[in-house]
């Protein structure tokens, strides 16, 4: 056991103020992904996290959409304030490396293990971003060094906490069901092993344990049946689920990288039967069982539940668990101090120190083609033409409603995803991928924000004029109706191979604030049946929408299609939410 000096405290302690500083810069400078914006208006705006009132996705980390709630509750809704929970528990992820640093015998070796496990770079980028996976290491890791602890200390209470900590993962990321299981096989061991343990500990602890994978494991599995763990892929297992891992790690599809990995983690499993064999039961006790029995026990549930279950194989972000235990296996593979033990100990610093060639504080590097940096909702939030129309590239939608009008109090309106055919819009927001697709249309628009990685703005050359159409005021009474029609907007006797603008102006109050109350725009043929719809949901023009507040939004209504013959607004209450009188006033321009 290593006891740092004084001085070496200090050093500890300038390392840690000198990461998380960078944690915190990158919290405030990083722009949105859209993971954290589809979680900001699901759960975080409006406060519901569970169904049925919230909906159910695999994208909802529990933990993390609670406490990033409470974050925004008392600091404000920003991107950073959602961001604070995670920063603070890179608290504890390096308290949990400083903890298993201990364990080694020389300032090396403790140093060795220190900056490894605290330099993955992609796993401090989660750290500064509102998702459950910094959250979810911070609990693997610290759970891992309480396990450490309970091989030589066999305070009775370990368990329980390790317990606990479970849960706290789990609902931080459910792909860590493995991980954590093994953790509480091995306390579970260790405990009916030893004698010195109460009968009723060893029950209770054991009981405890296998209910609440259980209760996990039926709720993956309900998951699974409702299609919502989409996120994976069984094809080419395991091959191509670690050159998805080697992009996130090395910005690398490289075969070889995989094939590199794939060979240590057999290595490291080797050395785990070798050691089973060597020690038997005593090996319980001993520090390099734990990473590799977690390993192997992820590894072996992961093959059962693609080829038994059907289930999908974890791809980059919940994959990256599997990098963490191979770096920790090589750390811990012997507690010895010369020889072949050091060899070992090296191995993980150039694996893990490479992954900082890619460090920034610009991009979350798996999301960089979706960066949309603070100068282009400047110029869009400086712009106050209630009907200026905004368009671009798909996943941009969510971050534009936070960024630009949730949390940049911009003018509210629609955001219009090109896809199969281009809408002219004042402003688009562009990815490198995009720009190439739409050359030809780009002619009409000047470059106003250029961004070689992330997101590019364009305006219009020639900004378009707007003429009034048409009035119309309703108010809804007192209900909780499905569907409230306000009424056609308008008729083939327009000319429909022009753009509409539409600009709404409502109040509206809810007892039960819902995610899902939407506006939706319908086009119908002249046999009434509905050609097209378009879903606006109120929670992106407003926070205050449930209060009464009034407030109000463009709609801009390009591509009418074909063979419409009338476009109808209204309403759509899905859960059936009881509402107070809603007043709205909306009028029609024609672009």
């Amino acid at each position: 056991m290593f006891i740092p000096d004084k001085k070496q405290k200090w050093a500890v302690a300038s390392y840690f103020g000198l990461l998380f500083s960078f944690l915190v810069i990158r919290a405030i400078t990083v722009p949105l992904i859209p993971d954290e914006a589809f979680t900001y208006f699901l759960y975080v705006e409006p406060g519901n996290f569970l169904a049925p009132a919230a909906q159910a996705d695999a994208n909802n980390h529990l933990l993390n959409s609670v406490l990033s709630y409470l974050s925004a509750s008392a600091f404000g809704h920003s991107t950073f304030a959602l961001r604070i929970p995670n920063l603070l528990f890179f608290g504890l992820y390096f308290f949990a490396a400083y903890k298993l640093a201990q364990h080694k015998k020389s300032p090396t070796s403790f140093w060795i293990v220190l900056v490894s496990l605290t330099t993955i770079y992609p796993i401090l980028e989660f750290f500064s971003l509102s998702r459950g996976y910094g959250m979810s290491y911070a609990f693997l890791l610290y759970a891992i060094s309480l396990v450490f602890d309970f091989q030589k200390q066999r305070n009775p209470l370990t368990p329980w906490l390790v317990l606990l900590i479970t849960i706290a993962g789990l609902w931080s990321q459910l792909s860590l069901l493995f991980a954590f299981s093994m953790l509480l096989l091995i306390c579970a061991l260790i405990l009916l092993r030893e004698k010195e343990f109460s009968i009723r500990n060893k029950i209770g602890f054991s009981v405890s344990s296998v209910t609440t994978l259980f209760l996990f494991v039926l709720h993956i599995a309900d998951m699974k049946k409702s299609g919502l763990l989409y996120f994976g892929s069984k094809h080419g297992f395991p091959i191509t689920n670690l050159v998805s891992l080697n992009e996130l790690l090395y910005q690398s599809k490289n075969k070889w990288l995989a094939y590199l990995i794939f060979v240590l983690i057999l290595i490291a499993l080797v050395s785990l039967i070798i050691f089973l064999l060597k020690f038997g039961v005593a090996s319980l006790t001993r520090h390099e069982i734990v990473f590799p029995a977690i390993l192997l026990g992820s590894v072996t549930g992961t093959v059962l539940s693609i080829y038994l279950l059907e289930g999908e194989g974890p791809l980059s972000r919940t994959a990256l668990y599997f990098f963490l235990l191979l770096i920790g296996n090589f750390l811990f593979m012997s507690n010895q101090e010369n020889g072949s033990a050091r060899i070992s100990t090296f191995i993980p610093i150039p694996l893990t120190v490479f992954t900082l060639c890619f460090i920034n504080s610009k991009y979350v590097n798996y999301w960089a083609e979706h960066a949309v940096q603070k100068e282009i909702y400047q110029i869009l939030s400086a712009d106050k033409n209630p009907m200026k129309s905004v368009g671009g590239s798909d996943y941009l939608d969510r971050i534009f409603y936070a960024e630009h009008t949730i949390f940049g109090k911009g003018v509210p309106t629609t955001y219009h995803i090109q896809r199969e055919h281009f809408a002219a819009t004042d402003y688009l927001l562009l990815t490198q991928k995009d720009q190439k697709k739409y050359q030809n249309e780009l002619k009409e628009y000047q470059l106003v924000v250029s961004d070689e990685q992330g997101v590019n703005l364009y305006q219009a050359k020639k900004m378009r004029t707007a003429a009034k159409i048409q009035s119309f005021t309703y108010t809804f009474q007192p209900g909780n109706y499905e569907f409230m029609g306000i009424g056609s907007l308008f008729s083939k006797e327009y000319d429909l191979k022009k753009d509409y603008c539409l600009l709404v102006e409502t109040a509206s109050k809810f007892p039960q604030k819902i995610a899902d109350l939407t506006w939706v725009v319908s086009f119908f043929d002249q046999e009434g049946g509905a050609i097209e719809t378009r879903y606006f949901t109120m929670n992106h023009f407003s926070r205050h929408w449930a209060d009464g507040t009034p407030f109000s939004f463009s709609v801009p209504i390009p591509l009418i299609p074909e063979n419409t013959d009338e476009v109808r607004l209204y309403l759509y209450n899905p859960k059936l939410q009881q509402h107070d009188p809603i007043k709205i006033s909306y009028t029609l321009y024609q672009l």
